[in-house]
């Protein structure tokens, strides 16, 4: 969210789409983005199909080892991050949780599973 409140500050333009896979044309001029999104979902699915190697594999195929590690770090840092705010119960200010919301909403997001309630 902080990406998209620093994108309203510049006023320039973002498109949520992009983050739940609508608009995947409009990566179509960044490299390795097809690649790059297969292994996000992956992991965000947790492997449920066991996909996850073979994607790997894929971006590797496309990139290099070294790319992948990059992709898995920055993964592993997001998941990290998460992991730290919902353990500790970092509370949202009016504001963030208001902006949270909506994003929530626009993104549809109770279609996701949770790990929690």
């Amino acid at each position: 969210m902080m990406l998209r409140l620093s994108v309203n500050n510049d006023e320039t333009s973002s498109d949520l789409d992009l983050i739940t896979g609508e608009s995947r044309v409009a990566l179509r001029d960044v490299p390795l983005s097809a690649e790059l999104a297969a292994f996000a979902e992956s992991i965000a699915k947790r492997d449920e199909e066991n996909a996850l190697s073979v994607i790997r594999e894929s971006l590797a195929a496309a990139s290099s080892q070294e790319v992948v590690v990059d992709a898995a770090a920055v993964a592993a840092n997001f998941q990290r991050m998460v992991r730290i705010a919902d353990s500790t119960g970092i509370p949202l200010d009016r504001p963030q949780r208001t902006f949270s919301e909506k994003v929530w909403d626009e993104l549809n997001l109770d279609r996701m599973p949770r790990a929690y309630n």
